[in-house]
């Protein structure tokens, strides 16, 4: 190439690439190098600039040239010399890159660009025009580090751009022609360069491995899907894997192979051999005993690695139970057992990504074990496991420190991790329950036991309120998770459960969150005081004190508000004398909040209360209290004497909102605006308050002849038309599709002929209703628009009157079915000529020039 053409290229790309430099000569670079891509001559004469070009960017250039060129179907209009020439190029360089002896003199995104037009080439030539890429890589690897690194960015770019189909690009043909190739000619010597690679990694504490390591390892994982397993999943191999995971730097990598590994497909008998001959549980039992002695948490990418292992585990077991039985698949289930203890460790993981990681294995599992339900042996074989699942759900649910345990309307992003984390424990621990109901009882009547029979009032301080909330949630859970049977038995299990809970001390704990909690449980478990009536005055007394309605937290108070309202709706059939007590309650609360609240500062937000007295019920909590209120006071009482009380008690009770709209009416207006309208101009001289005039008007002195309505029928008659026009279309393609129905389709209706003959008879009246139905309901709406109510009564009252008379002439004349029609025809018509004499007032109404101007405007 000519020095002086290379050097007016050179400074054209660099115009391309600098931003700053003179708008003008930039374009004209830019469109001459537009013009180099399209032209022919890209192919020659960029591989001649990208070789003899020691300038990355004009190097990086020429290379997305051509990779845009090969990606846009170019490549193969050339001639086979000047693809030969072009992938001799390519090796070539693979050769002098190689040998270079400063491997970082080539910058990473120059690579990388080479990888993409190596493989674009690929895609097209190999393995029959081009059977060499390979040789040429696996050559140069000997050389150094720069070939070590284009080595493997070539197998990481034949992933993405051909072998992965998560790529918009992907060509299955292509990925089968191009893996198919491999496995015959190179892969095998792919994979011991791989291993070569690997097993000279420098290995110990703070030894910082080569940048490539990673990448190495990378490949290693995505290569595993489709080669061999014997290949990359030989002892070798899980050996070295096994080494790295305990180096940090490059543990995450190996990580990512082994499950490679664990999760390779195949048949379930054929998967049960491989994972038992890689020996994976044993391995990763090691591998976690190592962690652990070298005072290493779990890690997420290895919690993921359990939770696979032990997922692929549980598929076989379920493949071969379906297959052979369950005695097929018992030893996966014997290898899943074996592995339950390392997933349960990485559970109870502090990390709540950890601990996330085996959600899915243990939703898989609990969903597994139902399937054993009839058979009470086989749940007992995992009844160990069920029983430390359940431990470590309830110690991981447990708040942490800091944390307040009440819903935040503006939640940070922890709370709103172990909020979504919580959930999905709770869909666990439901799910255990319904596996083993007996053990899930047992376990949560042992946690309340230890919280609550440690709650009392002399050793509370000593109990975290953290440990006594989630003992109350779990009991929530555990009534969900429970056959309904189960939890409505009266005497049952979790009756004596709800017992325990009442007769503890939780509900005058002092923290709002076991508090909430608390309320929470009675309100979702109301059945059980309908069985216990006797003990519903305590757990309603419960609801108002400081721990409840009074609270002086707003979450907690907002909550105990709507709790106690569904509360009363749930158990008023069963409500006692205390009813009064508790109306009387609610009464006072409500008697001692400032009125008006239009008057308050802040509005209708509720508050703490000044000085720490009573709270500021927001407007939502005042309609909770006044509709209990209202609940309580209007339901059966025993006596006379007791509903001589009720009705003291609402008297007070109304008298609240009406002392609160007297106070409202006496109010002055604010000054009239300069600005004011008539209106209100008239309202000021009036000398009363809005208020008063809205609720006691002055009544007007009728008008002189006062029109019926204001309604402009001249200005509405071109839409009006529009709309009998739309009607009237409409009404035609109905009675054409009926006809067609009752004629043509009448044998897919019935197959008696009378029965077709009779639906022939009737088809004329029913075109005929059809066709005036919609009119008529167009016409009524004039009325409406008019506020002719009045009309409306009137036209109603005639059509029915007539309507009944003719159906009685019907039924006593025997017309039948066309004498029924004949009374719908009557029905529509008769509306259509009322509706259309009243709105139109019996005469042509012919539309105003205005309104005949606007008229093609709306039609």
């Amino acid at each position: 190439m000519d020095a002086s053409v290379l050097d007016q290229f050179r400074q054209a790309v660099l115009l391309s690439f600098d931003v700053q430099a003179d708008a003008q000569l930039r374009s004209q670079a830019n469109a001459s190098l537009e013009a180099l891509k399209g032209s022919e001559e890209v192919w020659s004469f960029c591989i001649a600039a990208f070789t003899a070009s020691g300038e990355d960017r004009v190097q990086f250039w020429c290379l997305q040239a051509l990779v845009d060129a090969a990606q846009g179907g170019r490549f193969a209009r050339l001639g086979e010399d000047a693809k030969a020439s072009v992938r001799s190029s390519l090796e070539a360089y693979v050769a002098s890159l190689a040998s270079s002896s400063d491997s970082d003199a080539t910058p990473p995104y120059v690579r990388n660009k080479f990888s993409q037009l190596y493989v674009a080439l690929m895609r097209a030539e190999y393995p029959v025009r081009w059977p060499t890429p390979f040789e040429a890589l696996l050559a140069s690897l000997p050389l150094g580090a720069a070939a070590v690194d284009l080595f493997l960015r070539v197998l990481q770019t034949v992933h993405e751009d051909i072998v992965s189909s998560e790529v918009s690009t992907f060509d299955a043909q292509a990925a089968s022609r191009v893996k198919d190739a491999m496995r015959e000619q190179c892969v095998s010597r792919v994979v011991e360069a791989l291993y070569s690679l690997l097993a000279q990694l420098p290995l110990g504490e703070g030894v910082a491995p080569p940048p490539w390591a990673e990448k190495a390892l990378g490949i290693a994982a995505h290569y595993t899907v489709w080669v061999d397993i014997g290949l990359l999943g030989s002892p070798r191999f899980l050996a070295l894997y096994a080494s790295l995971l305990q180096q940090p730097p490059l543990h995450e990598g190996a990580c990512h192979c082994l499950r490679a590994v664990v999760e390779k497909r195949m048949e379930p008998a054929p998967k049960l051999q491989h994972l038992q001959s890689i020996r994976a549980v044993e391995m990763l039992s090691a591998a976690h005993e190592g962690m652990v002695a070298r005072g290493r948490p779990l890690t997420e990418p290895f919690a993921a690695l359990v939770a696979q292992c032990s997922l692929e585990l549980l598929d076989v077991w379920d493949r071969l139970s379906q297959r052979g039985g369950e005695a097929a698949g018992e030893g996966a289930a014997d290898l899943l057992r074996a592995s339950m203890p390392l997933l349960l460790a990485a559970l109870a993981s502090d990390g709540l990504e950890v601990s996330s990681s085996t959600m899915p294995f243990l939703h898989a599992y609990l969903g597994r074990l139902r399937k054993l339900l009839p058979a009470a042996s086989a749940i007992a074989q995992h009844e160990a496991h069920l029983q430390q699942l359940l431990v470590q759900l309830a110690r991981r649910s447990v708040h942490p420190d800091g944390a307040a345990g009440l819903p935040s309307e503006d939640p940070d992003d922890d709370e709103t991790s172990f909020a979504d984390y919580r959930r999905e424990v709770s869909t666990l621990f439901r799910s255990a329950a319904r596996v083993h109901p007996s053990l899930a009882c047992a376990f949560v009547k042992s946690t309340l036991q230890s919280v609550l029979g440690a709650s009392d009032t002399e050793r509370l301080e000593g109990v975290q309120w953290s440990h006594v909330e989630v003992a109350l949630w779990l009991l929530y859970l555990l009534g969900e998770g429970l056959p309904e049977a189960t939890t409505r038995e009266k005497g049952g299990p979790f009756g004596e459960l709800m017992l325990a809970l009442l007769s503890s001390s939780a509900a005058s704990h002092p923290h709002a969150a076991v508090s909430l909690q608390y309320l929470e449980i009675v309100v979702r478990y109301y059945r059980f005081f309908l069985q216990q009536p006797a003990l519903l005055p305590d757990t309603l007394r419960s609801f108002l004190g400081a721990r409840g309605i009074r609270s002086p937290q707003q979450a907690l108070r907002s909550r105990a508000c709507q709790l106690l309202l569904r509360f009363v709706k749930q158990t008023l059939k069963s409500a006692t004398a205390t009813q009064l007590e508790i109306a009387a309650s609610l009464v006072d609360t409500l008697q001692r909040q400032p009125a008006p609240r239009s008057l308050r500062d802040g509005g209708g937000g509720g508050g703490n209360g000044a000085d720490g007295g009573e709270p500021v019920l927001s407007d939502a909590e005042e309609l909770c209290l006044y509709e209990a209120c209202g609940l309580l006071l209007g339901s059966g009482l025993a006596s006379e004497e007791q509903a001589a009380a009720a009705a003291a008690k609402l008297s007070e009770l109304l008298a609240l909102p009406m002392n609160q709209l007297q106070a409202l009416c006496q109010t002055a207006p604010p000054p009239a605006a300069a600005a004011a309208t008539a209106e209100e101009g008239s309202a000021a001289a009036d000398g009363r308050s809005p208020l008063v005039q809205f609720v006691y008007p002055r009544r007007p002195s009728p008008p002189e002849a006062a029109p019926r309505t204001s309604f402009d029928m001249a200005a509405a008659w071109p839409t009006l038309r529009q709309l009998l026009r739309c009607t009237a279309t409409i009404s035609t393609v109905v009675v054409g599709l009926a006809a067609t129905l009752l004629t043509a389709g009448a044998g897919q209706i019935s197959s008696d002929p009378a029965v077709r003959e009779q639906m022939r008879a009737v088809l004329p009246l029913m075109a005929a209703t059809l066709s005036t139905h919609g009119t008529a309901i167009t016409l009524e709406g004039v009325l409406l628009a008019q506020k002719d109510f009045a009309g409306l009564a009137a036209t109603y009252t005639a059509v029915g009157l007539s309507c009944a008379a003719l159906l009685a002439l019907v039924r006593r004349s025997g017309a039948g079915l066309l004498g029924v029609w004949g009374v719908y025809v009557w029905y529509c018509l008769l509306r259509v000529v009322l509706f259309a004499g009243r709105g139109f007032g019996w005469r042509a109404l012919k539309p105003t020039p205005q309104a005949a101007e606007a008229a093609p405007a709306l039609g």
